[in-house]
This record gives structure tokens, C-alpha cells and sequence, in this order.
């Protein structure tokens, strides 16, 4: 095909050269001069028609010759094609069946990867086009603002249930009036269209959508709908408060329901079904208020519910009684509360009982005197996940830009049951940490009770201001525990492990590990002695000696103190910092001095 292109440039060369050379007379011949070629061939000079009929015969010879090879390249691109397309066929992936196809397009579509996968497969080839528009399910996706579009999609969807989801972005400027008005004629366009498709909603997505074109919307039914997402945080929602509070008619048996910057309904059909509710920016400024027992309501009306997220919601009233009895959530997997003041999570966790597995995460906000988000009884019936935690981090989060400032520093409590994270919360104080941290802190005895924890890591407790005294009182309650990490702590904390006849803290721990800690080599010795692991009669006056010690850049503690310990110890791990090379170093024994010693006894 190359070489052909390149004759025929050739020949369109050599045909205007020489249609430019002179013919008997100094006149120059143009081959868009057909109007002079016409005249000389009329002219009644003899010699001039035969000038002309050469010109002319010459020139026909030369187009019939580019004619000739223009049809030779099309005959080429048309056997080109065909032969390209006889060997895609007989490939192996031409060989499958067309349902094979039409089920893989339908996985791209389902798995979200492509949107737009109608699109890109129907561009493939005639074989894949052809099996696109045999798929209805994949142009069943509506997330564009153009009539057209929209048009298409119905129509090759047929009757399969439509995904829709626009979005239009608030407009900002000194345009912003036209351009509103211009997005919103293209959105009363495309939403015609897809009212009058309305039994067909699967989902329903609108972000920013003006309320004009809107409304009819929600007085038409749709029965399959189980989705709907309203999102306005972008735009003034003032004119969201007369959205009815029985949208579709209650046709529609919604499963997931997100509101953000939208006034919640209060009608309970539409929670009925649900088992996603996501609930975001809610305020009382812009919205109708919402009164604690509206909110109970919601619940009550839910109790398929397996997600509830809460996302700076603003509920009224400080001090509300707990629903009782406890309103059933049994299939509640997950509480998600972010930048939302804590008597909501608290009114929340009081007043249900959930699943055995249920976790809760996010963020709250604490005032000054709070330090209490959790039932202060009847944890285990109604809250069982909380209650069978094995595994518990407590520690500070400093802002990166002030490493030393901890009366800013925000609380973060993870907790672990044998399989899964089940609490994974962030408490973060309104002014100052001051008191916050030592509340929460005394929660977990008084509130979690922990009565399965086996393995509890401490982070920077004592710059929170919690004190020795309230880590022995909540080692007191921590019989099981088996593992224990303390990081940037005084020495007072550990001294506090020492066991005495009055006072048997934590009596089971046999790790211990101690990081960036002012801990010196006697307290550690004394808390080594103190715990042989002498076995009693009692089962509850059983302890156990430590077995493992790790000691992580604790500078106060000495080579000869960790000599000393190697004797009392099983395992003893020294992480020391090297200044010169700028590394941490690892030294361990590869048998303890101990560990001969028994060994020495027992023979």
C-alpha cells in the first residue's frame, strides 16, 4: 500500500510539471486552466487544436494512470480488511461463544472498573459492537448529563433496572448565573427522559441537582429502587426542607439510603428495608432539628440495619435517657461516627443491642469534663463485641507540626477480639486534652471491663495525664492479661507491676516490653524478683514470671543490669540507639543465663 501512495504522489508531480511547460508558445499550461484548455480546443488555428488535443491526451493517460492506482489501493484496503478480519476470527479468543463475551462485558461493567465499558468494547470490532448491543445490561450505567446519552443508554438497556447518578458542580463566579441555567435546562432534559423510565431505577445518585427539575422525581414511583443518595454539600440546601418525607410514593423498597446536607425523613417506611443508612453534615442551623428520640425512631424503624454512619450530624439534647428495652440491631456490623459530639455515640451504643461481631470506628469530638462514650452496664448483653476484646492500644496522637505539645493531642483506642477490630475510635477534645485522656483512660475498667484482654499497649499515657495510681487501678481488673507494651512511660508505671502480698496487678503477664521509657535497671530487677512464678493452691493467687523482656532504647538502664536481668529472665532483648552510625542495635543472648541455670538445677 506504501509503494502505491508513493507512485501516485509521483505521477501527480510528473502531471503538473509538465502541464506547466510550454507547448509550442511562451503561454504556460496550469491544470486547473480547464476554461483556457476549452478556448485553444475551439479556436479555429489548426495548429493550436493540435497543441491542445496532445495537452489533453496527454493528460487523460496520466489520470487514467493515478485512477488506476487509486483503485488498486482501494482494492488493497478492501482485502487488507478482510484478511484482518478472517484471522481475528479465527484466533483464539474469536472461537468463544458470544454468551462468553456478553458475560465477561456484564463482570467489567458489575465490577465497577469501566462505567463505560459499552463504549469501549463496541469500538473493538463489528463482531464485539454487534455482541455490546446484544447485551442490555452494560448501557444500564446513566452517569452523564446529556439528552443524547441518556437516550441511548434507555434504549439499548431494554428493560433492564438503570444505575443513575449525575452530578453537577455548584458554579462560582461571575458566570454563575448563566451557567446555572444552562446546566439546569440540560438536567431537566435528561431527567424527562428518565421519569418516564422510573419503574426501572435500580439506584439513584444525585449530587448538587437544582430542586426545580427535581421534584417530580420524588412523587413518581419507583418499585425497584434500592438505592438513593442525595448529596448537597456543595449548594444552599434551605430549599431540601419541603422534600416530602415519603418520597416515590413509598414504592420503593430501598436497601441503602445516604443524605448529605438533606433533611432526614421521618417517615419509618422508608427505613424499613434498609441496611445501609449514611447520615452527613446535618445541622441544626440549615436543616429541621434532630431530636434525640426522632433519631431512636430511625433506628427502631431499621432493623435489617448492617451499616450506620453518622458524619457531623448535630442531634439536640445532652443528657437523654437510653432507649429501654434495648432496641434489637442483631444484624449490625459496623458503627462509623466521624466530627460528631460524643453524647450521639453514646445515646447510640445505650440504647441498642447489637451483633457479636459489630465494630465501631471513626472520630468524636469531646467537650471539656467528657471521658465517657460507653454503656456503664449490661456491656456483654447488648454489646458483646466490646466485651470479648482480647487486644487494646491506648494511645496519644500529637499534631506532626508540634511533636511536644500534648494538650492538644488527640486519644486513640484500638480494640481486637481473636478475629476481627472491632472498636478503632479517635477521641479528640474540643479545647485541651487535660482531663479527657485520664476519663477515657478509667473507662476501660469501669465501662469496658476488658474481662477477656490478654494483650494491652500503652503509648505516652503519663504526658496525657494519667497517672501511676490510675494505671494500678485498672491493672487491677486486667487478670488475664498475658502481654504487656509500654511506650515513652515513667518509670512509676512500671514500677507499679512489682507484686507485694496486698497488691498482685496483672499477675498472668510473662512479656513485657518497655520503649523510650525513663525506667532505670533496679525498678526492673524488683519487678523480675517479684514474679518467680510461684504457683498457689488458689487459682486466683497464681502469677506468672516474666519470660520475655524487651528493652527498646531505654537509656537509664545499664550492661550490668541487663546481666543481672539475663539471670532472672528467660529472654532478655536489648535495642540500644548507636549515635555514630545513627542505628538501632539488637543484642540477644542465644541462651539465657537462666534458661542454663534450671537447666544445671533439673540435672
Amino acid at each position: 500500500m506504501e509503494t502505491a501512495i508513493s507512485q501516485i504522489l509521483q505521477l501527480a508531480s510528473e502531471l503538473a510539471q509538465r502541464l506547466n511547460v510550454a507547448e509550442g508558445t511562451e503561454e504556460s499550461i496550469n491544470i486547473d486552466s480547464r476554461n483556457l484548455h476549452y478556448e485553444r480546443c475551439t479556436a479555429p488555428n489548426e495548429r493550436s487544436q493540435f497543441i491542445c488535443l496532445g495537452t489533453l491526451d496527454r493528460e487523460l493517460d496520466v489520470l487514467a494512470r493515478v485512477q488506476g492506482r487509486i483503485d488498486a489501493v482501494d482494492d488493497l484496503a478492501a482485502r487488507f480488511s478482510e484478511i484482518k478480519s478472517r484471522r481475528n476470527q479465527l484466533t483464539l479468543a474469536y472461537c468463544l461463544p458470544d454468551e462468553i463475551y456478553s458475560y465477561i462485558f456484564e463482570l467489567i461493567h458489575s465490577a465497577g472498573r469501566d462505567t463505560q465499558v459499552c463504549w469501549s468494547v463496541s469500538q473493538v470490532s463489528r463482531v464485539w459492537r454487534q455482541i455490546a448491543l446484544n447485551t442490555p445490561r452494560i448501557w444500564s450505567t446513566i452517569d452523564k448529563i446529556h439528552r443524547e446519552f441518556v437516550e441511548t443508554c434507555i434504549t439499548r438497556s431494554g428493560d433492564v433496572s438503570l444505575d443513575i447518578s449525575l452530578r453537577m458542580h455548584p458554579n462560582i463566579g461571575r458566570f454563575a448565573d448563566e451557567k446555572g441555567a444552562a446546566q439546569e435546562r440540560k438536567v431537566a432534559g435528561s431527567l424527562a427522559l428518565l421519569l418516564a423510565h422510573a419503574h426501572r431505577w435500580r439506584s439513584l445518585s444525585l449530587f448538587n441537582i437544582p430542586l426545580n427539575p427535581l421534584s417530580p422525581a420524588f412523587r413518581t414511583p419507583a418499585p425497584r429502587l434500592q438505592s438513593l443518595e442525595l448529596d448537597y454539600l456543595g449548594i444552599d440546601t434551605e430549599e431540601l426542607m419541603g422534600l416530602s418525607d415519603n418520597p416515590f410514593a413509598g414504592s420503593s423498597p430501598l436497601r441503602s439510603l445516604r443524605l448529605a446536607g438533606v433533611r432526614v425523613p421521618l417517615t419509618a417506611s422508608v427505613y424499613v428495608g434498609l441496611t445501609s443508612l449514611q447520615l452527613e453534615n446535618i445541622s441544626a442551623h440549615v436543616h429541621s432539628p434532630i431530636h434525640p428520640r426522632q433519631f431512636l425512631d430511625v433506628l427502631k424503624a431499621s432493623p435489617l440495619l448492617q451499616l450506620l454512619s453518622v458524619d457531623n450530624v448535630y442531634v439536640l439534647g445532652r443528657s437523654v435517657a437510653a432507649e429501654s428495652p434495648p432496641i434489637q440491631m442483631l444484624h449490625l456490623q459496623r458503627i462509623h461516627i466521624d466530627e460528631t459530639e460524643a453524647h450521639i455515640l453514646r445515646l447510640i451504643l445505650s440504647s441498642i443491642r447489637g451483633s457479636s461481631s459489630l465494630a465501631i470506628t471513626g472520630s468524636q469530638i469531646l467537650r471539656e469534663g467528657e471521658g465517657s462514650v460507653f454503656p456503664t452496664q449490661g456491656l456483654q448483653a447488648t454489646l458483646p463485641s466490646l466485651w470479648n476484646i482480647t487486644s487494646l492500644h491506648f494511645a496519644a496522637l500529637v499534631d506532626t507540626d508540634d511533636d511536644d505539645d500534648y494538650d492538644d493531642a488527640s486519644v486513640h483506642i484500638d480494640g481486637r477480639t481473636n478475629r476481627d477490630t472491632v472498636l478503632d475510635i479517635t477521641f479528640i477534645p474540643e479545647f485541651h486534652t487535660g482531663a479527657i485522656a485520664r476519663l477515657l483512660f478509667l473507662s476501660l475498667t469501669h465501662e469496658l471491663f476488658l474481662p477477656h484482654l490478654e494483650k494491652l499497649v500503652l503509648s505516652d499515657i503519663d504526658d496525657l495525664g494519667v497517672r501511676a495510681a490510675d494505671f494500678v487501678n485498672v491493672l487491677a481488673t486486667m487478670q488475664r492479661l498475658s502481654y504487656l507494651e509500654l511506650t515513652g512511660c515513667h518509670k512509676s508505671f512500671v514500677r507499679a507491676l512489682v507484686i507485694t502480698p496486698t497488691r498482685r496487678p496483672c499477675p498472668r503477664v510473662d512479656t513485657l516490653v518497655l520503649t523510650d521509657s525513663t525506667v532505670d535497671g533496679p525498678t526492673l530487677i524488683d519487678v523480675a524478683l517479684s514474679r518467680p512464678g510461684t504457683m498457689k493452691a488458689e487459682a486466683e493467687d497464681t502469677w506468672s514470671s516474666i519470660d520475655r523482656l524487651v528493652l527498646s532504647c531505654c537509656e537509664l538502664v545499664g550492661e550490668a543490669a541487663v546481666v543481672a536481668l539475663r539471670h532472672m529472665v528467660n529472654t532478655v532483648d536489648s535495642v540500644t540507639y548507636d549515635k555514630d552510625s545513627g542505628y538501632l542495635r539488637l543484642h540477644t543472648p542465644g541462651v539465657s543465663d537462666r534458661s542454663s541455670r534450671n537447666a544445671t538445677s533439673s540435672e
